[in-house]
């Protein structure tokens, strides 16, 4: 029992001193090596730790401490410990979407997700209220990002102008395309014309991508006309096929934007 006790109260006073460093995760290995004990002891400790919510298990093998004032929520933010979880899991990360436009100050209602782009199948993370989507894209390496300051350290975050592409090729994730607007109505003045188009050639968008993003900045709303003049020269000379604004509906011929050749099949409402 005695030595049952000195291991829990060593583990509590691990991760406090972690905590005190500023560091809100750990790796079950890291730890076991450093208190010098076993498995299943540690195992046992967690577990009364967990139950107490001063410890998460995000991943086998990776934890997160709860510091007191975050025990209501069952977690802490993602940003906190997203860049040693995707570390851990060796894998190419950086936060996008809803979540990198909220981090430019363009979230016209906090984002119920975290989203994470990566290259690889990742399996959704509740806990708490911590909610983290992955989604996955090819040529992650060769879009764009930003290192952001957070809490504990700095984290992966595309830049406006991958954002932007982002949330179009990903519209369904994003609350469709008239969120979609909603959000480039502020995200615009971010965005700069000469980097959107060298960002869309060097991440290799599809054209799909490029005309949907292109039609709405071109929106009176949105008023990004200036911001797509380049981008529609460089549309106009390279002549891609005609696609619908929005792939789940129908669409007319006749209906039919000719600047970025797209199939007007959806009505945009920016919610000004």
């Amino acid at each position: 029992m005695d030595y049952l006790n000195r291991t829990k109260s060593s583990l509590t006073t691990y991760i406090e001193t972690l905590q005190g460093r500023g560091c809100y995760s750990f790796l079950k290995v890291d730890a076991l090596k450093a208190l010098g004990t076993n498995e299943e002891s540690f195992d046992r400790d967690v577990r009364r730790l967990v139950h107490k919510k001063r410890l998460v298990v995000i991943k086998p093998g990776f934890l997160i401490i709860i510091p007191i004032e975050y025990k209501s929520w069952g977690s802490i933010p993602p940003d906190w410990f997203i860049k040693d979880l995707m570390t851990y899991l060796n894998i190419p990360y950086y936060v996008g979407l809803l979540s990198a436009a909220a981090l430019y100050g363009a979230a016209h209602q906090q984002p119920q997700q975290f989203q994470v782009i990566t290259n690889k199948v990742v399996r959704r993370i509740h806990k708490g209220k911590a909610n983290i989507w992955f989604f996955n894209k090819e040529h992650i390496k060769e879009t764009p990002v930003d290192e952001l300051q957070t809490q504990t350290g700095r984290m992966r975050v595309s830049t406006p102008e991958a954002t932007a592409l982002d949330l179009v090729k990903f519209y369904k994730r994003a609350g469709y395309l008239s969120n979609v607007a909603t959000v480039l109505l502020e995200l615009a003045e971010k965005l700069d014309p000469k980097t959107l188009i060298e960002t869309a050639k060097l991440a290799h968008y599809e054209w799909p991508t490029i005309q949907r993003l292109g039609y709405l900045l071109s929106c009176k709303e949105i008023g990004g006309e200036h911001i797509v003049e380049p981008l529609a020269k460089w549309l106009k000379e390279s002549q891609p096929r005609f696609v619908p604004l929005v792939s789940y509906k129908t669409y007319e011929d006749k209906h039919r934007d000719e600047q970025w050749r797209i199939y007007i099949n959806e009505s945009i409402e920016v919610d000004l």
